[in-house]
């Protein structure tokens, strides 16, 4: 039987990791196949206190790592404790669970990638230029058109892929990946909805969203 273990990065989210955690606990009740773990990247927030409260299935950095390094975190447990697919999920109540079930559809691939524009059109903002970017730069460097290069909701098919993307030098997510990846694992985006934050602190302000994205199309372009 497969063991499907839901990672859930948590960084600041005092505002909403008790509603996510609540509905994770119904949702992994319902099923013998799923379980999850919150991974509490040094939180200054009251997160871990609620955690604790909560009796929730967590671990907790002693340090903020950065994105990318909780679902490392996660990776590493669940391989040590036979799981053999694993999903990243946010806690700030973007991700819906009820997307699960697509992502676990695709059983022919070693990564698949929760799309919010794989059917849908990106919106004329300054962020999804940015999008659109790094779509077009992903594409130029393997000739695999990624539709939503910076999802968060990802899974992870297989152990063997799973030890793979623990080899990788980073602690960044995608798309900087992309290029190592796309040319030795099979990767398929399926559409997905999401939600809007419902509350806790992003990674991401607009200056460290710039940076990101040039950074990105940096290593996509010359070190890919």
């Amino acid at each position: 039987m497969d063991r499907i273990l839901i990672i859930v990065p948590a960084y600041n989210e005092q505002d909403v990791i008790e509603s996510t955690v609540t509905k994770l606990k119904s949702f992994c009740a319902s099923s013998t196949q799923f379980d999850y773990l919150v991974i509490d990247d040094g939180s200054t927030d009251e997160t871990k206190s609620i955690l604790k409260r909560l009796d929730a299935n967590y671990l907790s950095h002693p340090i903020n790592l950065g994105i990318g390094e909780p679902f490392k975190t996660g990776i590493k447990y669940g391989l040590d404790h036979n799981y053999n697919r694993f999903i990243n999920f946010d806690a700030d109540g973007q991700h819906r669970l009820d997307n699960l079930g697509k992502l676990l559809t695709l059983e022919d691939a070693d990564y698949v990638v929760g799309s919010r524009f794989l059917e849908n059109k990106k919106p004329k903002s300054a962020r999804m230029l940015g999008s659109r970017i790094l779509t077009r730069a992903i594409k130029f460097k393997t000739g695999v058109y990624i539709a939503d290069p910076t999802s968060g909701l990802l899974l992870i098919n297989n152990r063997q892929f799973a030890k793979f993307y623990l080899s990788l030098a980073s602690n960044k997510p995608e798309p900087s990946l992309y290029p190592k990846i796309v040319n030795q694992f099979k990767v398929r985006e399926i559409q997905v909805e999401m939600n809007d934050r419902e509350g806790g602190d992003s990674y991401f302000n607009m200056y460290s969203s710039i940076h990101f994205m040039l950074e990105q199309l940096f290593m996509i372009i010359l070190k890919g």
